[in-house]
């Protein structure tokens, strides 16, 4: 019985140590849960430490990015602001050229301008920057030049008053008779007119003096300009003088008669050769073709208009009528086609311009102006070149409409430019007969230094939004990268949460066996305290094992006192004890002597 009470305070008091183990286990899991939270914690910290420090890196980034663009913006105004001003005082000093140096006829008048050039050039001369010395350069040029053309008309003036007198002009009318005697001849048909000059008389300064004397008022009187042609003198009479030998020659038999008549005959000297109406060195409307559109000079009485083709005919100088796309009926010799306009759609090119913009840049800027005329009486006596003077509005109208935005804006607002430009063109086109349907404007332009910034922006936009999308990335991999753990976290605790819960079934379900076999067995209590006392020398076994430090209580080497307290206290709560045997121990053998502790006294009282 003494050792059955001695084995069952042992069985108590290895419960206990037990117990006592099982809380130190629930503390260390606290612990270590408390570390895990206060590690995630600190990685929370520590990735918005992060976060913070890159955003801040990010920012600072960003603003000096920002404040290098303005000052390349800055620096980019300041650029052409200085290139406007050149450009300014250079148009300045230019316009000037134009309106008062290279329009002076006296050498007065080109001596008053050059005082006034050389105020202008003190004043806006260094202004010009780098193109100074070419705009000084332009200038002295023009101011020579002038005085070379001024020069050179008063020798011309000298020449004409010595060498123009009353042969000259009894020979200009009779040449002009006997062309007008030639065209009457031959049947009123187109024809060329070859002629020369007579000897000694300088031809290039008595051409002007036939055009006043003789053609214009002959011309004028029976209205031939249509029904002759001669080659251009305008570059061969004019700038090139004939040879002085030679008689004139103007009858189409005078051709073939003369020269056999005259072998010293020398014909003209011509480069080139080209057929004009007499009508255009005369001042009268002359026939053209207008659109790939031409009229016979000459009718019989009967006409056919093409289609889409409209004829303004005028009888005796005066208009008659125009003529629709079909057959119709003149009047010979009254009524002649004075003009021929198409009716179709036409592209007209507007050649490459300047234009300043409402943020003073300048731009080089080109289009395609679409129309057609709709009336052909307006068209004809509206405006001298209908088409010129629709391609020049349009031309201003482009310049009004650039200097109204920003150089952003004329990249975006084509459109609107484009149907601004037509109907400014349309309200003054009406009156001459034409009708703009669409302007479409090809190409804009900038200077090299305003599209190398635009390029920069570009390069600097893409760059900034490339750093925020690789910024958000990085912010979304962390807070993925954060939820991760925090799940994992969670999911740990949850299952050492569920480990701990079934442990804690397990040791009551074995304290309740244990209850059950204590109450139904007469030597239970004994059991127990037999398999306290292995359970706590196994446990101090353990200990001793894994560590060289170990804390014991005061009396560890009174077993027999741990062993009597823990039965006492096992008597003291009877069958509804909680302790139970230790995790992962089995229950004590029926048979005491077949514990392990007994086993283990034998050995050693053997061995002794």
């Amino acid at each position: 019985e003494q050792s059955i009470k001695q084995k069952q305070q042992e069985i108590m008091a290895q419960q206990m140590i037990a117990q006592q183990q099982k809380a130190v286990a629930l503390g260390e899991l606290k612990k270590k849960q408390e570390e895990q939270r206060r590690q995630q914690e600190e990685n929370r910290l520590r990735q918005q430490e992060e976060m913070k420090r890159r955003a801040a890196e990010q920012r600072q980034k960003m603003e000096e990015q920002t404040r290098k663009n303005m000052e390349e913006q800055k620096r980019l105004a300041e650029e052409r602001k200085r290139q406007f001003e050149e450009q300014k005082a250079a148009m300045t000093l230019r316009h000037f050229l134009a309106q008062k140096i290279r329009v002076a006829k006296e050498e007065s008048e080109l001596a008053v301008a050059q005082q006034e050039l050389a105020e202008l050039m003190q004043q806006e001369l260094p202004k010009c920057g780098s193109s100074a010395e070419k705009v000084q350069t332009e200038c002295a040029q023009a101011v020579e030049i002038t005085l070379k053309r001024i020069e050179t008309v008063k020798e011309q003036k000298r020449k004409e008053e010595e060498r123009l007198g009353v042969p000259e002009m009894v020979w200009a009318w009779g040449f002009w008779a006997s062309v007008l005697a030639s065209s009457l001849v031959g049947g009123m048909q187109d024809q060329e007119i070859r002629f020369s000059v007579p000897c000694g008389v300088v031809f290039s300064r008595v051409a002007p003096f036939f055009i006043e004397q003789g053609l214009k008022p002959v011309m004028k009187l029976v209205e031939l300009d249509s029904f002759f042609h001669i080659f251009d003198w305008v570059g061969a009479l004019v700038f090139q003088p004939p040879f002085p030998t030679g008689f004139a020659m103007a009858l189409p038999l005078g051709r073939r008669l003369l020269p056999r008549l005259l072998p010293r005959h020398d014909p003209l000297r011509c480069g080139s050769y080209r057929s004009l109406s007499i009508a255009a060195l005369t001042g009268s409307t002359p026939m053209e073709k207008r659109g790939g559109v031409s009229a016979p000079r000459f009718h019989v009485g009967v006409v056919v208009v093409p289609q889409q083709i409209a004829w303004v005919i005028e009888r005796l100088g005066k208009f008659q009528k125009v003529l629709d796309p079909g057959i119709h009926f003149l009047v010979p010799m009254v009524d002649r086609v004075a003009y021929a306009h198409s009716l179709k759609e036409e592209a007209i090119a507007i050649p490459n311009q300047q234009a300043i913009t409402k943020d003073n840049v300048t731009i080089s800027i080109d289009g395609v102006l679409y129309l057609k005329v709709v009336d052909a009486y307006q068209a004809s006596y509206g405006v001298h070149d209908p088409f010129f003077a629709v391609t020049q509005l349009a031309q201003t109208s482009m310049r009004s409409e650039i200097g109204k935005m920003t150089l952003d804006r004329t990249f975006e607002e084509r459109d609107a430019m484009n149907q601004a430009i037509v109907h400014a063109v349309n309200v003054a086109a009406h009156a001459w007969g034409i009708e703009v349907l669409r302007y479409e404007i090809r190409d804009i332009i900038p200077p090299a230094s305003i599209k190398q910034a635009m390029e920069m922006e570009a390069e600097a936009e893409r760059r900034r939004r490339a750093e925020v999308l690789q910024s958000e990335g990085d912010r979304q991999s962390e807070v993925n990268l954060a939820q991760g753990k925090m799940q994992a976290a969670i999911h740990q605790a949850k299952g050492d949460a569920a480990v701990i819960r079934e442990r804690a079934k397990a040791t009551a379900e074995g304290i309740e066996l244990i209850s059950a076999a204590i109450a139904s067995n007469a030597g239970g209590h004994q059991a127990a305290t037999l398999r306290v006392a292995e359970q706590w020398v196994a446990a101090w076994k353990e200990m001793a094992r894994k560590s060289n430090t170990i804390i014991v209580p005061a009396n560890a080497g009174d077993a027999s006192s741990m062993i009597a307290s823990a039965t006492s206290i096992m008597k003291q709560l009877g069958d509804g004890s909680p302790l139970g045997p230790l995790e992962g121990t089995a229950l004590p053998p029926a048979d005491p002597s077949q514990s392990a502790f007994n086993k283990e006294t034998a050995e050693e009282v053997k061995s002794e």
